[in-house]
């Protein structure tokens, strides 16, 4: 019997409002179902409700993880499907969605997107235990080891309104026969196609509508009347699970007209010949009120018509005739660089079972199957050659080109402040869309402004028409204070202040005695001995600031080291290297210290008694300013460094 969908059995694939994901048991080739190439689209702004099918491998190889030879597959759990379009979301049927080797199971994707209209290939992420010589091992599986196991799937949105592209399979289309001569239903009903139980059925019937009608059927012997029209009101006995549609809308038919009816779905009714019944109601020329035709009247005019119902995996009683074997192989009409293409093989006549083999194979998920899956960056020729069960062969070949994806350059990073705004951009494609919409004035400009209330990082997709590539930038959000700090170095009464303020960038100072500062580390000359209160605030670029208070006692004094003059440093500033001179002998070892405007010591050395103290070599430091402190016994003294 030939098969008008191959391995589509029994699936939830109708637009129902809400689908009910059962496993189908029937399934027999590891595999996801429907073909993506034949799901329905996702049409934006619309409600999705479909189910996926699929039957879980059993062994995986030993490559595809590096170790040689093939493993049984203990259980598979799926951890997430990434590239959903946004909006989108899935369930499994077992509600961890974990299956076991060669388990059948579903997963129902709903929910309503806005996203830009283009193919999304899933990535599917899953947990997956082997069994290693008795040993369970578990392995993580990315979503072209999935692919490279029959599990690779896509799925395609479209705008509002727009044509669904996934005609990689394309139905039988209700056109009239205008060849047609004699009245009747045609092809015979002893050549159609048989209904298989759990199978999709979809078939064309074209027919010649009547002209005439005896008299004698509605109580008018010898006459033979004009028809005018007939509009076909119902077929009844058709296998539940069947319907049909007209080439007309409304089943409006003309006398002699030619016209065809589709009849297509899924039926798991007993198997048997089911008579159909052709309702309709007839005008007929000269009498004012319609005739309502039953089936008998219809079938003595030649319109009377069969199914015939058989159980799954059974041939078909009828005589079909196959016509010759042809393929055409596929693919989208867009290569990407980086993109995981799907390809897929469309068989007209032959005689079922069928056979593939792609070539060259070695970039292909699965040579043998009939829409494989081709890896990246992988550009050339392939062909496929079917063989169906008569032995007849058919070949067909397509080239794979790439198109370059975009090269996308975004801002770089920002931080804002609390409540501020900041603009945005990225360079590179021709038209953009952005993600997350929160924060943004538009999501599909190239400068749009961002004002998020937190940190977020903001992911664009640019197209150049036919490819994207995606940057993402981060509009950071700073609703921290500073916190304000300092360190003292006294000197008599001259004390250096240093500054630990983290996040600040102004500064302002009160040294208790009067006096104040704005510089980040100054540097203050006190008169009396006393305690002293100094407060330090400090803001920072968002209008934020902290306070510091300490207490600096200066009560007890410290004797200079024999005078505030007691030693130069020249030349200051400098380059880094400076000669420390003591106006007189030094009787004491000192101690010379170098410490950062923070506190940070980068320099300390015990000097031996001497007039010309020593050398002093910085320029191993960075550039700034630093203190220099020079220590002996009780006494100290504190000198500012500044390096150039």
């Amino acid at each position: 019997m030939k098969r008008i969908i191959p391995f589509l059995l029994l699936l939830a694939f109708g637009r129902q409002a809400f689908s009910q994901c059962t496993p189908d048991n029937t399934l027999q080739l590891v595999g996801l179902y429907p073909p993506d190439s034949l799901l329905p689209c996702v049409e934006e702004g619309e409600y999705f409700d479909e189910v996926i099918q699929f039957k879980n491998f059993s062994v995986i190889s030993g490559a595809s993880i590096g170790i040689p030879g093939n493993f049984t597959v203990n259980w598979v759990r799926i951890d997430s499907v990434r590239n959903l379009p946004q909006g989108l979301t899935y369930t499994c049927n077992d509600p961890n969605c974990t299956y076991t080797t060669g388990e059948v199971g579903c997963v129902n994707i709903t929910g309503t997107t806005n996203a830009p209209a283009g193919d999304y290939y899933l990535g599917f992420y899953a947990t997956v235990e082997v069994d290693l010589g008795g040993t369970p091992f578990q392995v993580q599986a990315d979503s072209q080891l999935l692919a490279s196991n029959g599990l690779g799937y896509k799925l395609t949105v479209i705008g509002q309104g727009d044509t669904c592209p996934n005609d990689l399979y394309i139905p039988p289309v209700c056109f009239p026969d205008p060849n047609l001569i004699e009245v009747g239903l045609y092809p015979p009903d002893t050549l159609l196609d048989c209904v298989e139980s759990g199978t999709y059925f979809d078939e064309i019937i074209q027919f010649k509508n009547f002209d005439t009608i005896p008299g004698s059927a509605i109580g008018f012997p010898g006459f033979n009347l004009v028809i005018v029209s007939v509009q076909l009101d119902s077929i009844t006995n058709t296998p539940d699970g069947l319907t049909y549609t007209c080439y007309n809308p409304d089943c409006f038919f003309l006398g002699a007209e030619t016209g065809c009816i589709r009849i297509s779905g899924y039926t798991t009714d007993n198997p048997g010949v089911y008579n159909l019944g052709f309702y309709a109601t007839v005008i007929v020329q000269g009498l004012a009120n319609p005739i309502q035709a039953d089936s008998a009247l219809l079938a003595n005019a030649g319109l009377g018509y069969r199914l015939t119902v058989i159980s799954a995996g059974t041939q078909c009683p009828n005589t079909f005739v196959a016509g010759a074997l042809s393929v055409n192989a596929n693919s989208p009409p867009f290569a990407c660089s980086g993109d995981t293409l799907p390809l897929s093989a469309s068989i007209n006549g032959g005689v079922a079972p069928y056979t593939f083999v792609w070539s060259p194979g070695s970039n292909l998920s699965n040579p043998a199957l009939p829409n494989p899956l081709l890896y990246p960056g992988n550009p050339g020729t392939y062909s496929v050659t079917v063989t169906d069960d008569n032995g007849a062969t058919a070949t067909d070949a397509l080239n794979i080109q790439y198109s370059s994806a975009p090269t996308v350059a975004v801002s770089d990073d920002v931080t804002i402040c609390s409540g501020a705004s900041t603009q945005i951009s990225v360079v590179g494609g021709i038209s953009y869309q952005w993600t997350p919409a929160t924060g943004l004035n538009a999501t599909n400009i190239d400068n749009p402004t961002a004002s998020p209330a937190s940190t977020t990082t903001y992911t664009v997709e640019a197209s150049n028409g036919s490819c994207s590539g995606i940057a993402s930038v981060t509009v950071t959000v700073d609703n921290s204070p500073p916190a304000a700090g300092f360190n003292t170095i006294p000197n008599n009464f001259t004390v250096a202040f240093v500054n630990t303020t983290t996040n600040g960038t102004s500064y302002s100072w009160d040294f208790g005695d009067g006096g104040s500062s704005t510089d980040q580390s100054p540097v203050h000359q006190y008169l009396q001995q006393t305690i002293y209160e100094v407060t330090l605030i400090a803001t920072n670029a968002c209008g934020l600031s902290d306070t510091f208070i300490n207490s600096l006692d200066l009560s007890v004094g410290i004797a200079a080291l024999s005078g505030e003059n007691a030693f130069s440093v020249y030349p200051n500033p400098g380059n880094g290297i400076y000669r420390i001179k003591a106006k007189q002998t030094v009787v004491e070892e000192m101690i010379v210290e170098v410490v950062t405007l923070h506190g940070e010591q980068v320099f300390r050395q015990l000097v031996s008694k001497t007039n010309e103290i020593f050398s002093l070599d910085l320029s191993s430091q960075a550039k700034g300013i630093y203190f220099l402190k020079i220590t002996q016994k009780n006494s100290s003294a504190i000198r500012k460094l500044v390096i150039q």
